[in-house]
């Protein structure tokens, strides 16, 4: 059903917040390129936006679980560079 929750309550995501917590989840403990996640975002057949989104749906992603479950317990990192 593609939802997520919280201590039991929902947390409601876009497709794509989804799918980057998905991607998350598949390769946790490893980096992943912005290229990966566009890769999993967008598929072939669709022009892939500039990979500054990425930032942007992490960012989203990143506020609305901090909200939810309390900023020390969500444990997304970006590694610059």
């Amino acid at each position: 059903t593609k939802t997520v929750k919280a201590d039991g309550m929902p947390i409601r995501l876009t497709n794509k917040e989804y799918s980057i917590l998905e991607l998350l989840m598949l390769k946790r403990g490893h980096v992943l390129t912005k290229e990966a996640f566009l890769t999993h975002l967008y598929d072939e057949t669709c022009e892939e936006p500039s990979a500054k989104i990425v930032d942007v749906f992490v960012c989203k992603l990143r506020k609305k679980l901090e909200d939810a479950l309390g900023k020390n317990d969500v444990q997304i990192e970006t590694v610059w560079g």
